[in-house]
């Protein structure tokens, strides 16, 4: 409240904003670096950090994204490959029973 009293208003809400911003970079990047002497330097140093973590998440989403995206296209195209082979057996099976049975084709074949 001194600052108030002194009628130093400005200088009390930029220390205020400061310590508020500091407070959050701060907690957000899990340092406990408090510069006393100058908050800007401990607020630099927390948002250095804080930039570093950012970048480094980025980096692993964008990983996890790639890798879940391969995997999900790669096992699309083993679905459908084998969607493809067994629906080619299915049609293979289908034509032979339309032919009737081995021993009527053969029978047929020995006969003309």
């Amino acid at each position: 409240m001194g600052a108030l009293a002194d009628g130093d208003f400005e200088n009390y809400s930029y220390q205020g904003v400061v310590a508020v911003c500091l407070s959050i970079i701060t907690g957000l990047s899990g340092r406990a670096y408090l510069d006393n002497e100058d908050p800007l330097k401990s607020m630099k140093v927390c948002g250095a950090v804080l930039f570093v973590k950012a970048l480094a998440l980025a980096v692993f989403i964008f990983f996890m994204l790639t890798l879940s995206l391969t995997f999900t296209s790669l096992m699309t195209l083993l679905w459908l490959w084998r969607f493809l082979k067994y629906w080619r057996l299915y049609k293979i099976q289908r034509t032979d029973e339309s032919m009737g049975s081995d021993a009527t084709r053969y029978s047929l074949m020995n006969n003309a």
